[in-house]
């Protein structure tokens, strides 16, 4: 049976890991903000956290579904780029998920715990999201470059 004695140590535990969480994500913020990178990625196929619904309406015999999402970003806040959550509404239309509604941006850091804690399994997928995206950048640039060349 647990105790409240028990209870209470592990609150100790679980806010000095949250604390940990914190500071690897403040390390993880600093690297990425240091290679100055300047473009904007959302990892949309990965959220934090996902809430479908389906309802009928009540006039129509028709299904209606919709997802609201929390997904990370490395985006712009303010002056300087930065790790982000947002709020995602999805809608289920004809057949696929269609893009709704953008919420505001939230620093990641002033996000839930939770939402701190599922940001740190998909670093990797912003990562590669950020690769990518800076890949599409410099191609464009040098494929701009060589076009104005041979004017």
């Amino acid at each position: 049976m647990s105790t409240l004695s028990n209870l209470s140590d592990l609150s100790t535990t679980l806010n000095q890991q949250s604390n940990k969480v914190n500071d690897l994500l403040k390390a993880l913020e600093g690297k990425l903000y240091a290679m100055n990178l300047g473009v904007e990625v959302w990892a949309y196929d990965q959220p934090l956290s996902t809430s479908p619904r389906s309802f009928y309406a009540p006039d129509k015999d028709k299904e209606y579904r919709e997802s609201i999402d929390l997904v990370l970003g490395w985006a712009r806040l303010g002056e300087k780029f930065g790790l982000t959550v947002q709020v995602v509404e999805y809608t289920w239309e004809g057949g696929k998920w269609v893009m709704k509604n953008e919420g505001p941006r939230t620093p990641l850091l002033q996000a839930s715990r939770e939402a701190r804690i599922s940001a740190l399994e998909k670093i990797d997928a912003l990562v590669e999201a950020l690769t990518v995206k800076a890949r599409e950048v410099v191609d464009s640039i040098e494929k701009a470059e060589q076009t104005i060349e041979k004017l």
